[in-house]
């Protein structure tokens, strides 16, 4: 009942603000072929969501207030416009006679309750939703994605998740419009204006603020160098020694030298069996603060080998050696060890960085998305990998399941490709893979 109390309270705010000469002449701007008749539609779904709270509205009053006024509606036209607007006359108060109030039905009798259930009808309910995702698909198509804002594709599919807030189409239309903002921005950057790329981001989040394409398009072209002005700089001003400040041209001594060393020794002692030994002698280091980079990358995967996230954790909140990426990933790793899926995913959202530069990082943050049932996210990460890491057998088997799980018949295509990629000894994998092709196939 509240749902299409406030699909009315949405249509009677917007009352008088845009009509149907000035939506056709914002189309014909645009030049899309399906304006007029998603100018209908919008006709057609704003009646059909009027009247089924007209209709409880009159109920409720009759059954709820039997004493009180009852209230007449009608239609009046705007000038120079063809739209109809819903307009309230004022109240005619009558007092009911004898003979009505007799015929009175008690608002909370069984016919009272009956006769509301009856007005509002599942059929009437899914008639109005078809019309709205049907009007949604042609904005859409129209790129007319969240504006004009009673026109647009993301008005259409929120006012049929207000009368169906389960509908899998409505929320699908609303990571489209996400993916179409991710495309128009992509096209901008490629063709290296970044300012306006930055914007239809921007837009994209407002539809899905946790969209993981536009995240990680964002985080991309914020990483990306500044375009050098050839007009304000031109080539051969500046010597490069003069571009770089002064102060970066002194030499700093390196310990990598002293770190390669350490690795060294403790993959010697780990080599020999002697993990505990090279795990005690990497500690050593860690307490002084002489431990190296690549030390101490070794010794938190030893403590992930020991099952020991904790650990591993805490050392490398402890060091800065390690870059900001790597060390999100390793606590990240820690914390999925130690089932705390929710902190891992925390831990890789909040700074990603390229994709290409650390497929790692974002292989795991697909897995997570994947275990934690987020298969539209999941998808969108795999299908980056794959292409960049075409030969890597586990993007693609990420990928089909993720498919699988959405029932998308594109799932069909990425198990086939990835059957033959499957290492031999993985007997048991290649085993379910063709029985999910063979399933797949008979569906």
């Amino acid at each position: 009942m509240s749902l299409v109390n406030s699909s009315l309270q949405n249509l009677e705010a917007r009352r008088g603000e845009e009509t149907l000469s000035n939506y056709a002449a914002a189309s014909i701007r645009l030049g899309h072929k399906e304006t007029n008749n998603s100018a209908r539609k919008s006709v057609i779904v704003g009646c059909l969501l009027v009247g089924l709270a007209m209709t409880i509205y009159l109920l409720q009053s009759r059954s709820d207030q039997p004493e009180k006024l009852q209230t007449r509606a009608t239609t009046q036209e705007l000038p120079n416009s063809d739209q109809p607007v819903i307009v309230k006359l004022s109240a005619l108060i009558q007092e009911p006679s004898a003979s009505e109030k007799s015929l009175r039905v008690h608002p909370q009798s069984p016919h009272a309750i009956a006769e509301k259930q009856q007005a509002v009808t599942p059929e009437l309910i899914e008639n109005t939703v078809t019309l709205l995702l049907a009007s949604a698909a042609a904005a859409l198509k129209s790129d007319r994605l969240i504006t004009p804002e009673n026109t647009s594709a993301k008005n259409y599919y929120q006012q049929a998740l207000l009368l169906q807030p389960d509908n899998q189409t409505a929320q699908q239309g609303l990571k489209n419009i996400a993916t179409r903002y991710a495309e128009l921005a992509r096209n901008q950057f490629q063709k290296g204006l970044i300012e306006p790329a930055l914007k239809l981001i921007a837009l994209g989040l407002t539809v899905e603020p946790n969209d993981p394409e536009l995240l990680i398009l964002r985080s991309e072209i914020e990483a990306s160098p500044e375009p050098i002005d050839i007009q304000n700089n031109p080539p051969g001003n500046t010597t490069i020694a003069q571009q770089i400040p002064a102060a970066s041209l002194s030499v700093q001594p390196s310990n990598a030298g002293l770190d390669n060393r350490q690795l060294k020794l403790a993959k010697d002692k780990v080599a020999s069996g002697d993990v505990d030994g090279a795990i005690r002698d990497l500690e050593q280091l860690a307490s002084t603060g002489e431990i190296g980079k690549n030390s101490t990358r070794l010794l938190a995967n030893l403590y992930l080998q020991q099952q020991r996230p904790l650990d591993a954790e805490k050392l490398i909140q402890q060091q800065t050696a390690l870059s900001q990426a790597e060390a999100a990933y390793l606590i990240a790793r820690a914390q999925v060890q130690a089932d705390n899926l929710a902190g891992a995913l925390a831990t890789l959202e909040s700074q990603p960085p390229l994709i290409q530069d650390y497929p790692d990082y974002y292989s795991l943050l697909a897995g997570i998305y994947q275990q934690g049932g987020q298969y539209r996210q999941a998808v969108a990460i795999y299908k980056r990998l794959s292409q960049l890491q075409p030969e890597t057998y586990t993007h693609w088997l990420g990928l089909a399941a993720g498919l699988d799980s959405l029932r998308e018949p594109t799932a069909l295509a990425a198990f086939r490709k990835v059957l033959p990629m499957i290492p031999e000894q993985q007997s048991e994998l290649k085993h379910y893979i063709r029985q999910r092709l063979e399933q797949l196939s008979i569906q």
